[in-house]
């Protein structure tokens, strides 16, 4: 049986441990854990005598090789920030298209005046069916994922921070102000980081914490979305430079300098790696001069000549 999730975050190569699990996204551990202990017990094989043979080999599977590897992903705290960055950055992106959804649960969720209160009482409903018949359960994993597709996408469409219980405003009796005054002007929301950004601040963080080979892959996905960003080019530099690959520092340095020529993180690396660069040179000018020379045998026919 196919146990792959096609649909919703699928879409973008991506597993989705909470559609697995038929958790809402923002659960937390105690909800994480309650909801795996009920799903563990109706997939144990002590508890599915009353399935055909086939289901129950299904669910077995369904155990073993979805619902424990996304109960251990979800239930580790760090595991799950991390996860959840990822969640971020394909709201942030799916929020910038138009990207049509494959089931009508999703589709009205972009529909409706309390979409949190939808994506709730929608993803209950599917539970209730999630594991009752084990050969349709990916049926339902995936409308779940496309309910969370849905849900990032409203989230990061502009709309408040999803998932807070939000209590009706208290009303407050203040004295009426004058006529003639004015409210201030309200303050701008700040901008959100695009997507490149994302790569490109997660990649710092990495270097920071001197994971260089998790650095060049945050940097090289950043670069697919555009392959001349100087910072994210001089940043690769600098990952060259701190590993002694002075070659592969100075290409990316010079490419970021071509682009923004001010970069001064790539103008002060180039002139570093220049340096040291020429030193080796040197160093290996010098070594070759010192290293005597092998003394060329004649041989049998040295003595003969041509």
């Amino acid at each position: 049986m196919d146990l792959s999730i096609q649909q919703g975050l699928g879409r973008f190569q991506q597993v989705d441990y909470h559609a697995i699990l038929g958790v809402p996204l923002d659960a937390g551990p105690q909800d994480i854990r309650r909801r795996y202990m009920r799903v563990a017990r109706a997939l144990h094989p002590d508890t599915t005598g009353h399935l055909s043979e086939e289901d129950r080999q299904i669910a077995a599977q369904l155990l073993s090789r979805l619902v424990n590897p996304a109960y251990e992903k979800l239930f580790n705290d760090k595991v799950r920030a991390e996860h959840n960055l990822i969640l971020k950055m394909i709201g942030q992106r799916v929020a910038q298209e138009t990207l049509p959804f494959e089931t009508e649960a999703a589709n009205l969720l972009l529909r409706q005046s309390d979409p949190e209160a939808y994506y709730r009482e929608t993803l209950g409903k599917l539970n209730e069916r999630q594991f009752a018949v084990p050969h349709e359960t990916m049926q339902v994993i995936n409308e779940i994922s496309e309910l969370n597709l849905a849900m990032l996408r409203w989230q990061y469409a502009g709309n408040t921070v999803a998932f807070v219980n939000r209590p009706a405003p208290t009303p407050v009796t203040t004295p009426e102000a004058p006529a003639a005054s004015t409210p201030p002007p309200a303050a701008p929301e700040p901008a959100k980081p695009s997507f490149l950004d994302q790569f490109y601040n997660r990649a710092e963080e990495l270097v920071r914490l001197k994971d260089y080979p998790g650095a060049l892959r945050e940097l090289d996905d950043a670069l697919k979305l555009d392959s001349g960003d100087a910072r994210c080019l001089s940043l690769k530099g600098y990952v060259y430079l701190q590993t002694n690959q002075l070659k592969m520092a100075k290409i990316h340095f010079e490419r970021a300098l071509k682009r923004d020529a001010s970069n001064t993180r790539a103008s002060q690396g180039l002139e570093v790696v220049e340096k040291m660069l020429a030193k080796q040179a040197k160093e290996n000018e010098a070594k070759a001069k010192t290293t005597p020379e092998k003394k060329k045998g004649k041989g049998l026919f040295g003595f003969f000549g041509k």
